[in-house]
């Protein structure tokens, strides 16, 4: 029997109303990213246990939208002691606009997953006309924004996508080198969650303007992962992972798709 409690909150969003913007906030920690396609739909960010990689009790959520105009309908968040709540948003997001920092009930809480329903604003299906969506969390008396050094590098999770049962791609946009758990990395390797997934190579772009490719040609079941993928050169900042592949399912079925996770470390 299910037994998460659900609370929900209408949330206006036309102006902001923070003297500090919820990115550029010291005391606000990145949650993760994800980047909405041009047809209403949904898209989920999943962040790692609490206490772990950034992961601490919030009671504040803030939204950021770069590269393309989005409309976002809503947000539903889980908690890792089983609550759910539902933000009702209905906003037009231009790019580099923000929300105000959105109060969430109850206490201070590890959030597990967020749900975002909403698209980005095109004209026909544009696979490069996405929009970048970054969350971000506050806790009462928190601290500088947490990142991921050499110290801690094995549990340097750098971000996820959603890969759908149409051969294609995705990517995962990482925040500026050093600013939001971005740090030098020149070793790779990627986790399947939730169904099957073929992928067949990754496009690693550096925020230096390199380029590299790893292939993999590999048919992965949920909760299997990747060796570590040595990169050449020195650690460097990733701007981008591009990956190539697909959810192994017959038919198109949008409940069916596969969490890829990207973690990366310095050798």
């Amino acid at each position: 029997m299910k037994t998460a409690m659900w609370m929900s909150a209408l949330v206006m969003l036309a102006a902001p109303a923070l003297t500090v913007s919820a990115s550029a906030d010291p005391g606000a920690d990145l949650l993760g990213e994800v980047d909405l396609r041009d047809a209403k739909d949904w898209d989920l960010v999943r962040l790692p246990p609490c206490g772990r990689s950034g992961n601490t009790p919030v009671t504040k959520l803030g939204v950021r939208v770069t590269k393309h105009p989005a409309e976002i309908d809503r947000l539903e968040v889980t908690y890792y002691n089983g609550q759910e709540q539902e933000l009702s948003v209905r906003h037009r997001f231009a790019p580099g606009s923000e929300s105000r920092w959105i109060d969430l009930s109850g206490d201070a809480r590890c959030i597990r997953t967020i749900r975002i329903v909403g698209d980005t604003e095109s004209l026909g299906w544009r696979p490069g006309k996405q929009a970048h969506v970054a969350f971000y969390g506050k806790g009462p008396g928190a601290g500088p924004v947490r990142t991921v050094t050499t110290a801690n590098a094995e549990l340097g999770r750098l971000g996820s996508v959603r890969l759908t049962d149409a051969k294609d791609w995705d990517a995962l946009v990482l925040p500026a080198c050093a600013g939001s758990r971005n740090e030098p990395v020149n070793s790779l390797k990627v986790r399947v969650n939730d169904h099957h997934a073929q992928i067949d190579r990754l496009v690693v772009t550096y925020q230096n303007g390199g380029k590299e490719e790893i292939q993999l040609r590999k048919r992965f079941a949920p909760g299997s992962e990747s060796i570590w993928h040595d990169l050449r050169g020195p650690a460097r900042c990733i701007a981008s992972i591009r990956v190539v592949g697909d959810t192994d399912s017959i038919g198109w079925r949008p409940g069916k798709q596969a969490e890829v996770v990207f973690w990366g470390k310095a050798r």
